[in-house]
């Protein structure tokens, strides 16, 4: 096992161990106070420099420490075993999983360790009265639910399982539809002031007696910080090569698009920009080699495109076609809009998104002396900011200009970073 050795800095110099602020195996982080120590100079406070466990304190209090002297060691946190389901829902839930016995294989901790340490903490969810709505608000204790999958959650699902009339802080029930399942055509979570607005559907057909058993789903709406860059492109290289290629598709039923070819040049540069498909977790960020585009279309309907990067633009197009796809396994998100104006956030659980408005036809400026007419179009990048940055974002935007055959036509701009909901726009 890897022993870390925590020592006093040498621009200290000497000093005396005053006091010690964390006793023999308790866990500490690199800004955790450690010991207090008294130099010629002053009285300073030493923070562990690691994260881990306290293993032993090398010296005593009121002994000298060398110039550069130990001071204690410290081993690595214990690895706990988990599944990706089973963190993400600890992390909603509060539940800590060091304390848990995995059932797993090799001890693993399942998705039912978590829900089953939260039913054991608060009482077995069998003997709870049902839940009740009344007006526009309800107050929950929440267990995991089973799926990630869907679109509508940003984070993880919650089932509400006891509701009382009293408001929930910081989430208000917008519309709850008993009737059917709308999981896949609601509106995103708005977040307005310090109010978050969250949606919640149901689960179960609820009939006419208010004490039936309902069964909700309410997604937490996390304030992501969202940037964008975006881009001014001429989209005539791009329209002639669809209309050339139409020739060839429409045998096959098919329909070339800028959409198709946008997808399938950003498909070919996913493994040289792996963060444009990678995704944020609490302790690392996940990349991944299997890229599932979704493909936002003008009509408004959602597309998955699965390892689009084994695909050729054909193979796109006919993709493109399909209905019914889960979003929930999308690694990005690429699509089309009319306005400029309007740019897709990243979809949950991705952190990057891409947008390519409708080309428009204005003047575009060849040379210093040359004018000519254009198909105008922007591409716009929008991107987690945790995970992407500024020069990060505008290196794939000029890497797909490139392979598309198209130049900027402007100087791009990034907009301002702020707080927002993951959502389709």
């Amino acid at each position: 096992m890897q022993v870390h050795t925590i020592s006093i800095p040498p621009a200290l110099g000497e000093a005396t161990l005053l006091e010690w602020l964390v006793a023999v195996g308790e866990s500490v982080t690199p800004t955790t106070p450690l010991a207090r120590v008294l130099t010629a100079h002053a009285e300073w406070v030493i923070p562990a420099q690691y994260v881990g466990i306290v293993a032993e304190h090398v010296v005593a209090a009121g002994a000298t420490i060398p110039v550069g002297g130990e001071l204690a060691r410290c081993t690595p946190p214990p690895r706990v075993r988990a599944t990706p389901l089973a963190r993400r829902l600890a992390t909603a839930l509060g539940v800590d999983l060091t304390a848990l016995a995995g059932s797993g294989p090799g001890g693993r901790i399942m998705r039912a360790d978590v829900v089953k340490a939260v039913d054991v903490a608060s009482g077995s969810s069998d003997s709870l009265p049902p839940p009740a709505v009344v007006g526009d608000t309800v107050h929950a204790r929440a267990v995991a639910d089973a799926t990630v999958g869907t679109i509508v959650s940003s984070t993880t699902e919650l089932r509400i399982v006891d509701a009382q009339p009293v408001p929930l802080a910081g989430a208000t029930v917008a519309a709850v539809d008993v009737a059917s399942d709308l999981s896949d055509s609601l509106p995103p979570p708005a977040v307005v002031g310090d109010t978050v607005h969250a949606r919640a559907v149901a689960d179960a057909t609820v009939g006419t007696n208010t004490s039936s058993t309902i069964r909700l789903r309410i997604v937490d709406a996390q304030p992501v910080p969202l940037a964008s860059a975006t881009i001014a492109i001429d989209l005539q290289s791009v329209l002639h090569q669809c209309r050339v290629q139409n020739a060839t598709f429409a045998r096959y039923g098919l329909q070339a698009t800028p959409q198709s070819a946008l997808i399938a040049a950003a498909a070919g540069l996913f493994p040289e920009h792996p963060l444009i498909n990678a995704a944020w977790t609490e302790t690392a960020i996940v990349l991944r080699h299997r890229y599932h585009v979704a493909a936002g279309l003008t009509d408004g309907r959602w597309v998955l495109i699965r390892d689009a990067g084994d695909l050729n633009e054909r193979g796109i197009a006919r993709a493109l076609t399909g209905t019914g796809h889960d979003l929930g396994m999308a690694t990005c998100a690429i699509a089309v809009t009319a306005d400029w104006w309007q740019i897709t956030p990243p979809l949950p659980g991705t952190v990057a998104a891409l947008t390519l408005s409708e080309a428009q036809l204005k003047p575009v400026a060849l040379g210093d002396t040359t004018i000519a007419v254009g198909a105008v179009a922007h591409l716009s990048l929008c991107y987690d900011a945790r995970v992407l940055d500024h020069p990060t974002a505008m290196a794939f935007l000029n890497a797909l200009c490139r392979r598309l055959g198209v130049r900027p036509l402007a100087e791009p701009q990034e907009d301002e970073v702020g707080l927002v909901s993951s959502g389709i726009a």
